[in-house]
């Protein structure tokens, strides 16, 4: 069920939090985003709506580097880029590709194979509204 979603983030981000992964409420914010996206995808599109067919898994090197998250339900084959070049329609976005396009939006990357979907997600990188710090110099400058 969706709540059993919450529960799952909720959990995460303790966990992350507790080893030192997670710091500052934008941060945090936007992983709570990209989890419930991975979650909510794999349960509506790869488990025929059973939360029992999910599997999460978080790797964090506390360190530095990206967290490596990936969920594991029975989805098939899908082509991430191709599902976000034709994202929009006549009538602009289309309601069934925004989690697509926010996931692609805050991770460093996004990999899908048969019942697998990857991202890594760079902690420190993002501000509340989503954008990543790197693109916000970056425009800082040409301004």
């Amino acid at each position: 069920s969706l709540s059993a979603i919450d529960h799952a983030v909720a959990f995460a981000l303790q966990s992350l939090e507790s080893i030192g992964a997670v710091h500052g409420k934008d941060e945090r914010f936007a992983l709570s985003l990209v989890l419930r996206e991975l979650l909510t995808n794999a349960y509506y599109h790869g488990s025929r709506d059973d939360a029992s067919l999910i599997g999460l898994s978080i790797e964090a090197y506390v360190a530095s580097g990206p967290l490596r998250i990936q969920t594991f339900d029975e989805s098939e084959n899908f082509d991430p880029q191709a599902v976000l070049q034709d994202i929009t329609g006549k009538n602009g976005l289309r309601e069934r590709k925004r989690g697509l396009m926010l996931l692609d939006m805050l991770c460093d990357s996004l990999l899908a194979e048969p019942g697998r979907v990857e991202v890594r997600f760079t902690p420190g990188r993002h501000n509340i509204d989503g954008r990543r710090d790197d693109a916000v110099q970056s425009k800082r400058r040409h301004t």
